[in-house]
């Protein structure tokens, strides 16, 4: 079994990677992996080894998970979401967007403390799709025995943004949240 107060704060207070006063954030629906209870028990840990923060630098963050492979390589491998966002933020910023320029943004910039960029998720558990749930199975928290509990349960506390961000941004991340949530993401500017 997952360690519930430990679980419950991750639920409550980690939001992603990055630098909150960036310009532009990446919002995803949840992060992948989150396979087996070890992993997950790995990534708690991680968590907790960071200092429990809202935001982690993710190349730290994944390091302590063992993925340091991302990073750390003169010729990181290619995580292959990551690769379209920082292609999407370097193109935005009329940089660029080449194969290494890309993999360099990915190992030195993307999701590091204090880098202007910012990856958040609107769910916090990592999972590795849509017909996998096993929280049921690793966790005796009462809205944890179904993805539809945990979503209508946790969703509605996550549109309560981290704390330290400024008022323009935390409007933006609202209407960016009722855009996904009323289907509508993609028809607004």
């Amino acid at each position: 079994m997952l360690d519930k107060p430990v679980l419950e704060h991750f639920m409550q207070d980690f939001f992603g990677y990055g630098d909150l006063t960036a310009p532009l954030w990446f919002i995803g629906m949840g992060e992948g992996g989150g396979n087996t209870i070890e992993s997950l028990q790995m990534r708690l840990a991680a968590w907790r080894e960071g200092g429990g923060k809202t935001l982690e630098d993710m190349a730290h963050y994944h390091r302590r998970i063992g993925s340091g492979e991302l990073f750390d390589a003169a010729k990181p491998r290619f995580q292959s979401k990551w690769a379209k966002l920082c292609r999407t933020y370097l193109e935005v910023r009329q940089r660029p967007c080449d194969t290494e320029s890309t993999r360099m943004f990915q190992r030195n910039v993307l999701g590091r403390e204090a880098s202007g960029t910012c990856l958040m998720e609107l769910m916090p558990l990592p999972s590795p799709g849509l017909s996998t749930w096993s929280y049921d199975v690793w966790s005796d928290i009462d809205y944890l025995r179904s993805r539809n509990l945990y979503m209508s349960e946790v969703l509605p506390k996550r549109g309560a943004v981290p704390k330290k961000v400024d008022l323009r941004k935390q409007a933006a991340l609202r209407r960016i949240l009722w855009c996904w949530l009323s289907g509508l993401l993609g028809t607004h500017s």
